[in-house]
């Protein structure tokens, strides 16, 4: 009887724990050695928010040289408490949480066993096709819950991973990009492709094709942190944007964002913000192919010169920027983990307690006859 009471107490005390946030929230993150990425500033984001919900949040690495995000996402989230879990011992408890994203997946054989709530994180499908070992899925490592970043990652996970519960988190769009209303636009053309090659193939067809417009230029943005990104965004009048397999489009909104006219080339799979009423988004100039993409930019430099930007864009512009704000994502955490995860799991507990007092009566009534 005295073993089964100190069980109950422990379980009690497991749920003063949770009420009083008094537990760790860990996430599991890749040093991207001062590289831009958007799956990693995901993670870093959604991990502030729980921060600034009152959590005890913490990063964790197996990196023996980690440089971190400071120089591109800012200092804020390079501040967030880190550990290299391949140095330092980090303690686990079994009311603790542990974030798993996708492009981390081969490290789940080892954190299988840990005691704690386990959750993954999907944000981009390729990585987690590329990670996952065969025949392995989330469950059998211990996680039943998933979040993701999009509605059709979403619905990915429910599709192919029955019984696993997956939850949408927007991700948020950084304060630092904004309209500076004290700068004027250039005729200053941002290239954001992947591949270095297409920067050339762009500028130098541009030039062939269009002699006349030397005054334009080419700028490639890639590699920039968010302020210096943001500056460069506002200058510019028009951003060129590819990126087909995108796991969101984090430059394309960020652009708008800043004011910039955005020619963007159609994703493989444009996911929920770049669809409208089951049409691709007015708020972008898409194309599906770089032969005419220079075409394009001659006809918006003479549309821009004219200021006769089409109402439709900036319309649909404005609606986009109200989107994917740090207050969205603050409150998607705060009903998706704290009304619905942690929720959940307090009721696992309240349940082990009346199991525990259920069996203890049910002995004393035996006694008793």
């Amino acid at each position: 009887m005295k073993d089964k009471q100190k069980r109950i107490d422990s379980i009690k005390e497991l749920l003063k724990k949770v009420d009083d946030k008094d537990f760790n929230v860990y996430f599991f993150v890749i040093d991207s050695k001062g590289n831009p990425s958007g799956s990693l500033e995901y993670v870093y984001s959604v991990a502030y928010t729980f921060k600034e919900l009152g959590y005890r949040v913490a990063m964790l690495h197996q990196e023996e040289n980690f440089v971190g995000v400071g120089d591109w996402l800012g200092s804020k989230y390079a501040e967030l408490p880190h550990y290299n879990i391949a140095k330092e011992n980090v303690e686990v408890s079994n009311v603790d949480y542990l974030f798993v994203p996708e492009y981390q997946a081969s490290i789940l054989s080892q954190v299988k066993d840990l005691p704690c709530k386990k959750i993954g994180i999907l944000t981009n499908k390729a990585y987690l096709t590329d990670v996952m070992p065969v025949t392995a899925t989330w469950a059998k490592f211990g996680i039943g819950d998933v979040i993701t970043n999009t509605d059709g990652n979403k619905k990915f996970i429910e599709t192919y991973f029955p019984g696993v519960r997956a939850w949408h988190i927007s991700p948020c769009i950084g304060n630092a990009f904004r309209k500076q209303v004290d700068v004027l636009k250039s005729p200053v053309v941002n290239l954001c492709v992947k591949k270095p090659e297409d920067v050339k193939r762009i500028m130098k067809t541009f030039y062939w094709k269009y002699p006349l417009y030397n005054w334009v230029s080419f700028r490639d943005i890639r590699g920039f942190g968010h302020e210096k990104l943001a500056d460069i965004l506002n200058e510019g009048f028009l951003t060129v944007w590819s990126d087909s397999d995108t796991a969101f489009g984090y430059a394309a909104l960020e652009a708008l964002r800043c004011g910039s006219i955005v020619l963007g080339k159609i994703p493989d799979e444009p996911n929920d913000w770049m669809v409208s009423k089951d049409a691709l988004t007015p708020a972008i100039v898409w194309f599906d192919n770089y032969d005419v993409v220079v075409d394009m930019i001659a006809s918006l430099v003479r549309t821009w010169t004219l200021d006769a930007v089409p109402d439709g864009i900036t319309a649909s512009v404005d609606s986009l920027n109200e989107c994917f704000t740090a207050d969205d994502q603050k409150n998607e955490v705060e009903n998706i983990f704290t009304n619905n995860i942690l929720e959940s799991r307090k009721k696992d507990f309240h349940i082990m307690i009346a199991h525990l007092e259920s069996v203890e009566e049910d002995k004393e009534e035996s006694n008793e006859e």
